[in-house]
């Protein structure tokens, strides 16, 4: 069974949240009241997935994401704040939070929140039993079309990170970036920038349809940093500005 953290100064908050997770039968649950208390569970055994607050004794959920960007085992996080400050926003996603959920959250928010990471966390875990799979068998014969799902999935997890692209890929994967294009083109049909910008145009799409957030902190949650080439990016996959569409 997969893990996760739940880590809040709130005690009530937090146990509530572990209550509401362990129903779902989805995670084994833990829980910590700070981000000290809980890198040294993290550092003690593996993590998969968790739930952070940002404001918290001796360290706060920023730091603790800070810490934890660098390492390739880092749990799937979600950060739930009472800070509704598109910088607090935009450092926590920079660090690797895959989502920034303003509180008070209820029980099918917390569900909602389990839900979605135990998607990431298995996907994660089947790209990474597909990568050991492929490279155990490189003696044997390269297998472009896996080299292509390995970087799809990858693509298809980590799109809202701004570094993201065929050579953080190479590196990530272990193929040359040359080998890695072309096995992606040869699988698909289009270039591995190309689908990274279809991926991100078509999440900022569900994001203005959906939600009230700002061109300029979607832009951010779909991996640019810069809105003027988010809104040219947009135009090339949607025919429109991110402006007419969201007036249409």
């Amino acid at each position: 069974m997969f893990t996760m953290l739940v880590v809040d100064d709130e005690r009530l908050l937090a146990d509530g949240m572990k209550r509401t997770i362990d129903e779902l039968d989805l995670f084994q649950t833990f829980s910590a009241q700070s981000g000290l208390e809980a890198l040294q569970i993290i550092e003690g055994r593996r993590i998969d997935a968790m739930l952070l607050d940002i404001a918290m004794p001796e360290m706060d959920g920023l730091e603790l994401m800070r810490r934890l960007r660098a390492r390739p085992d880092r749990p799937a996080t979600i950060i739930i704040s009472g800070y509704d400050e598109f910088d607090f926003a935009k450092q926590a996603l920079s660090y690797g939070a895959v989502d920034y959920v303003l509180k008070p959250v209820d029980q099918e928010d917390v569900r909602g929140m389990a839900r979605r990471l135990h998607g990431l966390v298995t996907e994660r875990t089947e790209q990474e039993q597909l990568l050991r799979s492929v490279k155990a068998n490189r003696g044997e014969g390269e297998a472009p079309r896996s080299v292509a799902d390995l970087a799809r999935n990858a693509i298809d997890r980590d799109f809202a990170s701004p570094g993201l692209g065929v050579n953080h890929l190479s590196a990530q994967l272990g193929y040359s970036p040359n080998y890695l294009g072309n096995a992606f083109k040869r699988a698909y049909g289009l270039s591995i920038a190309d689908y990274i910008g279809r991926v991100r145009v078509a999440e900022a799409k569900r994001l203005m349809d959906q939600t009230d957030l700002m061109v300029y902190e979607i832009a951010f949650r779909v991996g640019f940093d810069d809105q003027h080439y988010f809104s040219k990016t947009f135009k090339k996959y949607a025919g429109v500005t991110p402006s007419e569409y969201r007036a249409k």
